[in-house]
């Protein structure tokens, strides 16, 4: 992780023992891209930050490893841009769905692997200031005299720290608070699939889009030359494949790719992606997959992911300084994503109808403008105001 972390425990900068000591300002739960970047945010801003996390660092996760222009823009934008070295420039999609196939141009977006992304994020978070401790759970509970308090666990080690604000960037299955801000799952959402290996695939700098009966499977080649699949998937329909394996292989062969080597492929799995929650609460904020998702579209997740929590410091800084409106987060949350979510989810519902797919497709193939008006719609940069937590 850092020099500052080399000495203690798997890249831990503290113990839980010494955490529940100590007068944090914030605390940040999950180490995820919208953690690691909102540790490092409110850090720089002279916070005192503990930021945990569930797994040891690196760690893969279920993600395309794509990255949209919009969120490349934001994250060099606030100064984090030293976390794409090595990445891949992303400069075309070959969209396809049965016989039918098209190019997309897409302008800015970069592939990087998680395991480096993050990683690389939460280094620099450490050596901005931030605390750090992995392999820890953390739930925040009660609130009392203006101090969230949350509950760390390691093992059958339990320790309670207080903190001013709580930062909950836990991902589509994590804990956000007890009964607090549950979230809504869509019905007959899909849940993501994910695996890497090694093989035949796309070059470098293009992703294979397949859309296929069940679902719609993506696939890039990573910076170390692994091919990246990741995929959404109908629950009922990959049960009656055989499981996520066969699914995404049947669902890349219907559309006339060349597969990549998926036998006894390792998977990973997310629970139902497409959801809806609250996004505060008294001191608490949600931010990233855990403040709501849709279906995204190349490589958008990403950049709502970063940009979401590049505002959300801004207004846990004033939080802190006093000088934050109630539901301002929700409000901005609202303005900054409900239009590119509401984008994604209208393109989630074409492609689940092979008809309207295949016609879409043809359409981008005959005007190569379509597909590059649809890439820019869903992926225009934030502004400067809307990444510091201002009006969006």
């Amino acid at each position: 992780m850092s020099e500052r972390a080399a000495s203690t425990e798997n890249g831990a900068t503290t113990t839980l023992s010494r955490a529940a000591g100590e007068p944090w300002d914030a605390v940040v739960i999950g180490a995820g891209v919208a953690g690691g970047v909102a540790a490092w945010r409110l850090a720089r801003l002279g916070r005192r930050v503990l930021l945990v996390e569930r797994q040891t660092m690196p760690r893969p996760k279920v993600c395309g490893c794509c990255m949209s222009g919009a969120g490349v823009a934001a994250l060099r934008g606030i100064g984090l841009g030293g976390a794409l070295a090595s990445g891949v420039p992303l400069e075309t999609m070959r969209l396809s769905s049965g016989r039918a196939a098209a190019r997309i141009a897409l302008d800015r977006g970069m592939v990087l692997s998680r395991e480096r992304l993050d990683a690389r994020i939460v280094r620099l978070a450490l050596e901005a200031g931030v605390d750090f401790i992995g392999e820890t759970t953390a739930v925040s509970s009660r609130v009392e005299r203006g101090r969230r308090a949350v509950t760390l666990r390691r093992g059958s080690v339990s320790r309670e720290v207080g903190c001013s604000v709580v930062i909950a960037a836990t991902g589509l299955g994590g804990a956000v608070a007890s009964e607090e801000l549950p979230a809504t799952v869509a019905r007959g959402s899909r849940f993501g699939v994910g695996t890497t290996v090694e093989g035949e695939g796309p070059g470098a700098g293009e992703l294979w889009m397949a859309c296929g009966r069940g679902g719609y499977a993506g696939a890039v080649r990573l910076e170390d030359g692994r091919v990246n699949v990741a995929a959404a998937l109908d629950p009922e329909a990959t049960r009656r494949a055989g499981g996520p394996g066969p699914m995404v292989t049947a669902i890349l062969r219907e559309a006339r790719l060349e597969v990549p080597v998926l036998d006894g492929a390792r998977w990973m799995g997310t629970p139902a992606l497409t959801r809806t929650r609250r996004v505060e609460s008294e001191r608490l904020l949600v931010v990233g997959d855990a403040a709501g998702y849709v279906e995204p579209f190349t490589g958008e997740g990403m950049g709502w992911a970063i940009a979401g929590a590049a505002a959300v410091a801004g207004v846990a800084e004033r939080i802190l300084s006093g000088s934050a409106a109630e539901g301002e987060w929700m409000a901005l949350h609202r303005r900054m994503l409900s239009g590119r979510q509401a984008r994604c989810a209208g393109l989630s519902w074409v492609l689940r109808s092979g008809l309207m797919t295949g016609i879409a497709v043809r359409s981008v193939g005959r005007l190569p403008m379509i597909g590059r008006r649809l890439a820019g719609a869903v992926g225009r940069p934030w502004t400067e105001t809307a990444l510091s937590g201002g009006a969006a």
